[in-house]
C-alpha cells in the first residue's frame, strides 16, 4: 500500500508541477511533437520509437487480461483467445478514436466504483469468521502494522518502489489526457481530482487482497481474478464481472494504442513525408501493425510482471 501510494503523489505532481507549465503545447497532437519543437527532429523521432515501444508491453498485458476474460467466459483456452482479445482492442481502437477512448475512460471510472467494493463485499460476507480472520491477516502475517517500523530489505524495498512510482512519466497518453484539456488550469485540477480517487481506489484494491489472502493463504497470485468469479459470483454477477474486468482491460489499450498511432503517423510518418497529406485511414493502419505486434508479445512472454520488465 505504501509502495503504490506513490502513484497517486505522481498524478499531483504532474499536476502542479508539469501540466500547469504546458501552455505552449496545447495546442499540439503528441509528446513527440512538443520534443521537436524543443530539441528537434532527431529527438522527436526518438520520442516517438521510444514511447511506442515502450507501451507495447503494457498493450500486450491488457489482450492478455482480456483473454483470459473471454477463456472463463466461452470455455475456450490458446492463442485463439489471445486473438479474438487483440481483434476487440484493435477494431475499437482504430475506428472509435480518442473519442471511444475517452468513452471506455469514463465507463472504466464507474466499473472501479461498483466492481470492487461490490467484490469486497461479497468475499467479506463470505468469509465464516471474517473478523477473526482479517485480523489474524493484518497482525500475525507479513502485513502487520509494526513491519513498517523495521528497516531491512523488505521496507528499503517498499521505500526504493515508493520513490520510484513518485517520479512522473508523461508518457504518450499521459500527455494525450493534458493536450485534452481545455487550458493548464483544468489540466492541473483534473489530476488532483485523479489523485485523489486514485488513493482511494489502489487502498480498496489491496484490502480485497487481504480478505482474499484471508480466506485462502495458498492461492496462485497469478490466478486470483479467475478465482474471484469462479468462487464468489453467482448468475448474473460473473457475466457483470467479466464485463467489467474486459472494460478496465480495454480503456488502458484503447487509450495506449491510439496514443502509439498518432506517434507513428504524426511524428515518424509526417516528418518525412512532409508533402503527404495525413489521413484517418493511415492512424488505423499504425493501430492495427502496433496491436498486431503488442499481440506477438503477449503471446511471447505470459507471465505479467516478466512482460512488463521485457
Amino acid at each position: 500500500v505504501i509502495a503504490i501510494l506513490g502513484t497517486s503523489l505522481n498524478l499531483l505532481w504532474t499536476g502542479r508541477v508539469l501540466a500547469i507549465r504546458m501552455h505552449k503545447f496545447l495546442h499540439y497532437l503528441s509528446v513527440g511533437e512538443a520534443m521537436g519543437d524543443l530539441y528537434g527532429p532527431v529527438v522527436r523521432t526518438i520520442t516517438a520509437v521510444s514511447g511506442i515501444v515502450a507501451r507495447l508491453g503494457s498493450i500486450a498485458i491488457q489482450f492478455q487480461i482480456i483473454g483470459q476474460m473471454i477463456a472463463l467466459a466461452s470455455g475456450l483456452l490458446g492463442a485463439q483467445v489471445m486473438l479474438m482479445a487483440a481483434t476487440i482492442v484493435i477494431l475499437y481502437s482504430s475506428f472509435g478514436g480518442v473519442n471511444a477512448v475517452t468513452f471506455t475512460d469514463v465507463l472504466q471510472f464507474t466499473t472501479f466504483s461498483l466492481f470492487i467494493p461490490i467484490v469486497a463485499l461479497i468475499i467479506w460476507k463470505h468469509l465464516p469468521n471474517a473478523r477473526e480472520q482479517v485480523t489474524a491477516v493484518l497482525t500475525q502475517g507479513k502485513f502487520a502494522p509494526w513491519r513498517i517500523m523495521i528497516w531491512n530489505n523488505e521496507s528499503f524495498g517498499s521505500f526504493r518502489l515508493f520513490v520510484y512510482f513518485i517520479i512522473p512519466s508523461l508518457s504518450p497518453a499521459i500527455f494525450q489526457r493534458i493536450l485534452m484539456a481545455r487550458d493548464v488550469y483544468q489540466a492541473r485540477e483534473t489530476f488532483a481530482i485523479a489523485a485523489s480517487i486514485n488513493t482511494l481506489i489502489r487502498v480498496v484494491v489491496a484490502w480485497l487482497a487481504i480478505l482474499l489472502l484471508a480466506e485462502n493463504v495458498k492461492l496462485d497470485s497469478s490466478q486470483l481474478i479467475s478465482y474471484i468469479i469462479d468462487t464468489y459470483a453467482y448468475k448474473g454477477l460473473k457475466g457483470f464481472m467479466v464485463i467489467g474486468v474486459m472494460a478496465l482491460a480495454m480503456s488502458t489499450a484503447d487509450s495506449e494504442l491510439n496514443a502509439c498511432a498518432v506517434l507513428a503517423v504524426h511524428d515518424l510518418v509526417k516528418p518525412m513525408l512532409p508533402s503527404w497529406n495525413v489521413s484517418i485511414v493511415a492512424a488505423r493502419i499504425a493501430s492495427v501493425l502496433i496491436g498486431t505486434a503488442a499481440l506477438l508479445l503477449a503471446l511471447y512472454e505470459v507471465d505479467f510482471l516478466q512482460l512488463m520488465l521485457f
